[in-house]
């Protein structure tokens, strides 16, 4: 019986193209879904900042395909196809720029004297640390004392204080979970993956990869390509495609608003939305996948909405369920909002775009005082 051929996973980076689907990469079948089809130039800078070029050229000259270019181009999602005429990001000015050069020389002997202290790969510097760990598990260890607390003390004090500190320390433990999601915590990318079902309560790992990896990261705060400039409607968050008027004003106390509710947007419509609409919050083209994976997602947001907010009410009265489930998980999404969301949304990261990626990341970045943002 003759095999099945598998689709071909188109990539286009540099403006080359590869045909990857054979290639065994190391981030797994997530790093592959993420770039299939799109001009993953982005993607493939943002997550190899240290590789050897000479190795990584080598690589990549192995799945180079040589078709014509508008046949390559037609393999490309429709929202990708436009990119290099867009030209987002000037890569060649980019690459040889100083700004770039330095803080990458920079940033490789950061964790190149880790690796050499640790005796470990300069890969594996790049890694969860053991003291990172180490930091996970006490969070972790403190969150599910809090949870415990919270559900069957006897004190009423305890109880209640635990409502509040419990998805605080929840939040803190989950900074793996964006860790996982950028490859960060280990070698492994099933313990990368597993991390993030970890905290499947923040987001869908399948969500957050069009969100987040895909979205998000590469173009932070570019219109039409940056799903979270498109959370709110436009009448909110003002973009520098947008006129203003005095819709804007105070656009930042209005986001809050909207807060409460992110999280079950993220979880619930979002993720719903990507089964039957062809764009991640009208920007980002959804990530081609066989329709096993489909299903999973399905059987994954059907199972959360059970879990959080049908099995409380059976278990427990009205009361106890908002007071176990529904006040911490708004106390949760609050949290997201201050600390992720509002992150870029101020007025000069709105207006840094640059065509230099690397120039571009740092100022449409915000970092804050307090130490608790850290642990996102």
């Amino acid at each position: 019986m003759k095999t099945k051929e598998p689709i071909r996973k188109i990539v286009k980076i540099h403006n080359k193209y590869y045909d990857i689907t054979h290639f065994n990469h190391p981030g797994g079948p997530v790093a592959i879904m993420a770039a299939n089809r799109r001009d993953a130039t982005a993607l493939f800078e943002s997550h190899h900042p240290f590789s050897d070029k000479e190795m990584m050229d080598n690589i990549l000259k192995k799945y180079e395909i040589h078709e014509e270019r508008e046949k390559c181009e037609n393999y490309l999602l429709p929202g990708e196809k436009e990119n290099g005429d867009k030209n987002i990001f000037d890569w060649e000015e980019t690459l040889q720029n100083d700004f770039t050069i330095e803080l990458r020389h920079k940033v490789k002997k950061h964790f190149q004297q880790k690796a050499e202290i640790q005796g470990i790969s300069l890969s594996q510097a790049t890694k969860a640390t053991t003291e990172r760990w180490c930091e996970w598990g006490v969070f972790t260890s403190t969150t599910i004392w809090s949870f415990y607390t919270m559900l069957w003390s006897q004190s009423i004090f305890w109880s209640w204080l635990n409502v509040f500190l419990f998805p605080a320390l929840y939040w803190m433990s989950g900074a793996m979970f964006h860790d996982g999601s950028h490859f960060a915590v280990s070698n492994n990318w099933k313990i990368n993956l597993g991390i993030q079902y970890m905290y499947r309560i923040i987001a869908s790992p399948y969500e957050w990869l069009h969100e987040h990896i895909v979205g998000h990261h590469p173009y932070t705060n570019i219109y039409n390509k940056d799903p979270d400039l498109h959370n709110s409607g436009k009448d909110i968050r003002l973009t520098e495609n947008e006129i203003w008027n005095q819709n804007h004003e105070g656009q930042e106390n209005k986001f809050m608003i909207f807060s409460n509710l992110l999280l079950v947007g993220l979880n619930i419509k979002n993720s719903l939305l990507l089964i039957f609409t062809k764009k991640y919050n009208g920007c980002v083209d959804k990530i081609p996948v066989e329709l096993k994976y489909y299903i999973l997602h399905v059987l994954d947001i059907f199972l959360y909405v059970y879990v959080f907010f049908i099995a409380p009410f059976k278990i427990w009265t009205p009361f106890y369920a908002i007071k176990h489930v529904i006040i911490p998980y708004l106390i949760l999404s609050s949290i997201f909002s201050i600390n992720a969301a509002l992150n870029h949304f101020q007025k000069e990261s709105i207006k840094g775009k640059n065509k230099n990626w690397y120039i571009h990341q740092v100022i449409t970045a915000n970092n804050f005082g307090s130490h608790f943002p850290h642990y996102y």
